[in-house]
């Protein structure tokens, strides 16, 4: 297959060199919200701990029903705004 050196496929996703690559063709580190896993990541806290921070308001996060989502910009702002106390 040409061109399919650098991508691997799992579960409909393929995955690239520069992270994940959904169907739609728009990679994650595009959108808006972020899952909840994904802003773990990037804090580096466990499942436990952003929930708990997610229900006491300490982390501004966005509900989409039953999903808790985290926008990149607020998530940016809030890791500021903890810095500079």
């Amino acid at each position: 297959m040409e061109g399919s050196e650098n991508r691997k496929t799992f579960n409909s996703r393929r995955v690239k060199e520069g992270g994940i690559e959904r169907s739609g063709g728009r990679p994650s580190a595009g959108r808006m919200l972020m899952k909840a896993g994904e802003a773990r990541a990037e804090l580096g806290v466990g499942r436990t701990k952003f929930y708990r921070m997610a229900a006491s308001g300490a982390l501004p996060v966005v509900r989409i029903g039953r999903s808790v989502r985290v926008s990149r910009a607020a998530l940016e702002a809030w890791i500021r705004a903890q810095s500079c106390k």
